[in-house]
């Protein structure tokens, strides 16, 4: 993974690289966070209140779909229905501090489990 920053006229563009499938833009004072997901990733989805808990996993990951720093990716729930969300909807375990403890909204496996 490499990390892509703007630096005030020193350099238009500086690069180097992380250890982990997650990497950061940095651009003009804004940064955003860029999660990349692979296929078979666990994926929960909790909707709150009384509704159960859904288990799924990655099938698919679209490249050409970005918005917000995510990609979209298809999620096959253990029910058979696929949903299409994007990564930056994802609560992974290098997220987690940043979403505070809201209990609502789709999980990696292990950020759940952590949370």
């Amino acid at each position: 993974m490499t990390v892509v920053t703007k630096l005030d006229g020193l350099a238009p563009r500086c690069q180097f690289s992380l250890d982990k499938l997650y990497s950061m833009v940095y651009t003009d004072n804004i940064i955003e966070k860029e999660v990349i997901m692979e296929i078979g990733t666990k994926i929960i989805g909790n909707y709150g209140a009384m509704i159960p808990l859904e288990f799924g996993e990655i099938v698919k990951v679209d490249k050409k779909t970005k918005l917000n720093g995510g990609y979209g990716i298809d999620v096959k729930w253990d029910n058979g229905s696929i949903s299409k969300i994007m990564t930056s909807e994802v609560c992974t375990l290098e997220l987690l501090p940043e979403r505070g403890l809201s209990p609502v909204g789709y999980y990696t496996e292990e950020a759940y489990y952590e949370s």
